[in-house]
């Protein structure tokens, strides 16, 4: 089979969702190699996009491949380290890992930033809500 690069694909090298949409494409049927190289051009043309780290985390968690999910999310906040929802991810990744230092690290941070938002990490690990040590946590932040 020949390689997927722009030429094969006729993709305009700089569209970034196509390069996106091809990467999931290319994991869904197995392709991991190929979906790879395309979400590195897609993260190269815009590193800044919060669903594209997201989505992607989510589904490599889903396949229970959540080491690789929070080594990308590492990626994502060295390329962002504005966005709080990548802390909040990073630290439910690390929990669900039995990293609770690291979690509680990460989940500190999250609520530095923007306490506002600690309800997506419960989104995307509901489990944690039952965590008696995160609640305490969070509530100290509320109080402040």
């Amino acid at each position: 089979f020949p390689s997927h690069d722009k030429k094969v694909t006729g993709l305009d090298e700089n569209n970034f969702d196509a390069w996106l949409s091809l990467a999931f494409c290319e994991y869904e049927v197995g392709n991991e190699q190929s979906a790879y190289d395309a979400l590195k051009t897609a993260i190269r043309l815009n590193p800044s996009d919060l669903g594209m780290w997201i989505d992607w985390a989510q589904t490599l968690q889903a396949e229970g491949k959540t080491e690789n999910a929070r080594d990308m999310v590492q990626e994502a906040i060295t390329l962002n380290p504005e966005y709080p929802e990548l802390f909040y991810l990073f630290a439910g990744l690390s929990f669900n890992l039995g990293r609770s230092k690291e979690g509680m690290v990460y989940l500190e941070n999250a609520l530095l930033m923007d306490i506002s938002k600690f309800p997506f990490m419960f989104e995307q690990f509901p489990d944690l809500k039952k965590d008696s040590s995160i609640l305490a946590l969070i509530q100290q932040y509320q109080r402040k």
